[in-house]
């Protein structure tokens, strides 16, 4: 199939200082199909939020760091992945422990700090994904919404 068959249109020919070539332009719905990409520093930074968990399982031997842990890290896998479901989960478990983090600290405990700024920073790359695929949606809509407006007048 030739790319002037892919965007419907015939190509446009540019002169250039050492010839002619074709243009082609693409549909929007070839430019529909590309998503922002998933947050890479969310994932890391899971990551590195479960690697001090199993730090933490493993100096105080308790389970419930460990289940945490391995949370995170599946979370962290998720985001990677891209997955609207583990974006999500990723949020409220980050947001819950970024609440409970600042708390610890105005407790007392010096050590949540490294915490509370790891589940910042993740809140902030997470919502900047949210917010530039949210963006990317409604551009793809609003052509659509356009001609729908158009076609009710006639």
């Amino acid at each position: 199939m030739k790319k002037a068959e892919i965007s419907g249109r015939s190509p446009r020919v540019m002169s250039t200082g050492f010839g002619e070539r074709k243009v082609y332009k693409l549909s929007s719905s070839i430019k529909s199909m590309r998503e922002p990409k998933p947050p890479r520093v969310a994932t890391y930074l899971l990551a590195i939020n479960g690697l001090l968990l199993l730090y933490y399982a493993y100096s105080l031997s308790s389970p419930v760091y460990l289940f945490f842990a391995l949370f995170s890290l599946t979370l962290a896998y998720g985001v990677g992945t891209g997955s609207r479901t583990a974006i999500k989960v990723a949020l409220i478990y980050v947001f819950a422990e970024f609440f409970f983090a600042l708390l610890f600290l105005i407790a007392g405990n010096v050590y949540s700090a490294v915490d509370a700024a790891l589940s910042f920073f993740i809140i902030h790359d997470i919502l900047g994904y949210i917010k530039a695929v949210v963006g990317e949606e409604e551009a793809e809509e609003k052509p659509e919404r356009s001609s729908e407006d158009g076609a009710d007048e006639e």
